[in-house]
């Protein structure tokens, strides 16, 4: 079916609350016309411009991040249920560079978990093999952030989706 400017569409989102939908739509509706940052990994410096646009930095600077990852995940399980990459690596990039500044305990308060047993930290080296693949030492920021993702909290996707993006952030 086309749509109109001006068209009211109906959504049904079961993942996200309006104010996260209002965050991916003016997403969208920026880069609907203007191309979005191509974030390459590992991160050449701060997120912030030239790295990415003005706009873009702005836009991350809203969430509040620095205090609690809670809009950003939820941002990010959305962008990640409409399969909005560029969207994905943005918030995945903020992320893994919040958390690659951090100690483990820092990590482990951040996302709201507890450090994991030596048998729970085996299961997250076999969760995510590359975790170890360059060398035999993890990171403390991408095992806590691993670790975080796998021991969120039950039917918490958007705590799932944002540990692991960091994790995967942090260790590029």
């Amino acid at each position: 079916e086309d749509f109109e400017e001006g068209d009211v569409l109906e959504l049904f989102m079961p993942v996200a609350s309006s104010e996260t939908l209002r965050f991916v739509v003016e997403w969208c509706d920026h880069h609907a016309k203007n191309e979005p940052s191509a974030i390459k990994a590992p991160l050449e410096g701060p997120l912030k411009p030239p790295l990415i646009s003005e706009w873009e930095h702005g836009y991350l600077e809203r969430f509040g991040v620095d205090e609690s990852p809670t809009l950003i995940k939820e941002i990010l399980n959305t962008a990640n249920y409409m399969h909005i990459d560029p969207l994905i690596d943005l918030l995945a990039a903020k992320l893994g560079s919040k958390v690659q500044a951090m100690t483990e305990t820092e990590i482990y308060a951040y996302f709201g978990v507890s450090a994991p047993t030596e048998a729970e930290m085996q299961e997250i080296v076999e969760h995510y093999p590359w975790l170890k693949e360059d060398d035999d030492e993890i990171s403390s920021a991408v095992a806590a952030s691993a670790g975080a993702a796998m021991r969120a909290p039950e039917g918490d996707e958007a705590h799932v989706e944002s540990a692991q993006a960091a994790a995967v952030s942090a260790s590029e």
